[in-house]
C-alpha cells in the first residue's frame, strides 16, 4: 500500500527489457516495509516465470563463515553438473558436501559465479537477500565478487538492509532505492484497513507515533486493551510496544554505553520537548557523570537520534525510539533520570517540581 513507485522500479528491473541495471539494494529503517517489497518482487518473478532463491541475513549466523552463501547455493545445486569438475568439488567443499581443506575465496567466487550463470542458464533467476546488514564476512566479500562481474547481466539482483547499514557487503556501485516511510494518506488508509472503526483521536496518536512506519501502524493498535481502543480506559502516555516492534531499536539502544543511554532517557523523559545540550550536559556533570562530545555522536550513527550541535538540540530520529527506551527503561531507572532532572532544574521551580513527582515512590 503506497508504493507504487517502487513497485514501478521493481517491475523495470525484473522485466529486463533495455534495462541496464539488474541490481537494486533497498534501504530503510527497521518496519518500513523492505520485506514486503521483496515478497512482491518474489511474487512478480514467479508469475513471469523466473525461479527465485532467497537469502536471510541472520545475526546469530554472522560469525559462522559462508552461511549466507550457503543459502544462496544450495537451491542451485542441480546445475552443478555443468561446471567443470575442479569447480564443482571446490563448491561441494564448501556446501559440506565433500572433505577438504577451505579453498582460497578468489576461487569460491569464481565458482559461486560459475554456478549462478549456469542456474540462469537453465531459467531466468532472480535472488532476493534480506537483512544484507547481517551477512557473514565471507558471504558477504563473495557476494560482493558476484555483483561486480555480474552488472548488467541476469540473474537480477535485489537485496535489502537497514538504512546507513551494510555489514560486510561493499555497496559501492550499486543502485539505490530509499524506502521512506509512507505517506500520510497511505498510513491513514493501511491503519483503517487493519484496525478500522478507531475513535478520531486514538487514530491520530497512533498516526502521530508511527510517522508513516507500517510495522508501527499495523502492530501498535495490538498492543492496547479492547477499553482502551473503545475510549473507556486511558491510553498510556508510552504506547506498549510489541516485541517485533521493539526490535526494531532494542539492539541499538543496548549497545549504547551508560551515560549516553541516561542522556538520551532524560530527553524522553522531559515532556515532548527536544532536548536541550546545554541543559542535559550540566545535568549530568551535576551528577557526577563522565562527559564527552562524542556521546550523543554514537546515538545519532545508530540512527536513534538527531544532533544539531549548532543549536544545541536533540531529537528522536522517530518516536518508536523514544518509546522503546522509555518500554526498555525499569522504574529505577527512569526515577533516577528524573531526580538527575530535578537537582540540575533550581531555578525552573515548575520543571522542577513535575520531575520530582515523577521520581516519587507513592
Amino acid at each position: 500500500m503506497g508504493r507504487a513507485h517502487e513497485e514501478e522500479i521493481l517491475d523495470r528491473l525484473l522485466d529486463g527489457a533495455e534495462q541496464k541495471e539488474t541490481s537494486l539494494l533497498l534501504r530503510g529503517d527497521p518496519g518500513v516495509g523492505k520485506t514486503t517489497l521483496l515478497d512482491f518482487a518474489a511474487a512478480r518473478a514467479r508469475r513471469a516465470g523466473s525461479d527465485v532463491v532467497r537469502v536471510i541475513g541472520v545475526e546469530s549466523e554472522r560469525e559462522l563463515p559462508f552461511s549466507g552463501l550457503h543459502q544462496l547455493l544450495f537451491p542451485l545445486v542441480g546445475a552443478l553438473e555443468e561446471l567443470p569438475a575442479y569447480q564443482r568439488e571446490l563448491l561441494e567443499q564448501v556446501l559440506s558436501f565433500r572433505e577438504g581443506p577451505t579453498p582460497a575465496r578468489l576461487a569460491i567466487s569464481a565458482a559461486a559465479l560459475s554456478l549462478v550463470l549456469a542456474a540462469a542458464g537453465r531459467a531466468p533467476l532472480v535472488v532476493l537477500i534480506d537483512d544484507l546488514q547481517w551477512i557473514d564476512r565471507s558471504s558477504a566479500e563473495v557476494l560482493t565478487f558476484l555483483l561486480r562481474r555480474l552488472a548488467g547481466r541476469r540473474p537480477s539482483f535485489v537485496l535489502a538492509t537497514r538504512d546507513r547499514e551494510t555489514g560486510f557487503f561493499d555497496p559501492a556501485g550499486l543502485p539505490v532505492l530509499p524506502v521512506g516511510p509512507l505517506a500520510p494518506d497511505a498510513a491513514r488508509a493501511l491503519l483503517e484497513l487493519r484496525h478500522p472503526g478507531l475513535r478520531a483521536p486514538l487514530q491520530r496518536r497512533l498516526l502521530a507515533e508511527a510517522e508513516g512506519n507500517p510495522l508501527a501502524l499495523v502492530e501498535l493498535p495490538g498492543q492496547l486493551s479492547q477499553a482502551q481502543r473503545d475510549g473507556l480506559e486511558e491510553v498510556p502516555g508510552s504506547l506498549p510496544l510489541s516485541s517485533r516492534l521493539e526490535s526494531v531499536f532494542a539492539d541499538r539502544i543496548r549497545q549504547l554505553d551508560p551515560t549516553t543511554r541516561m542522556a538520551l532517557l532524560m530527553v524522553a523523559l522531559d515532556g515532548e520537548r527536544p532536548g536541550n545540550l546545554a541543559e542535559i550536559r550540566a545535568a549530568l556533570l551535576l551528577a557526577d557523570r563522565a562527559w564527552d562530545e562524542t556521546l550523543l555522536d554514537r546515538a545519532a550513527t545508530a540512527g536513534l537520534v538527531q544532533v544539531d550541535h549548532a543549536c544545541e538540540r536533540l531529537t528522536f530520529r522517530h518516536p518508536l525510539a523514544r518509546s522503546c527506551l522509555l518500554h526498555m527503561s525499569p522504574r529505577t531507572r527512569r526515577k533516577a533520570a528524573h531526580e538527575v532532572w530535578a537537582a540540575a532544574l533550581s531555578a525552573q521551580r515548575d520543571r522542577r517540581a513535575w520531575h520530582l513527582a515523577h521520581a516519587a515512590d507513592g
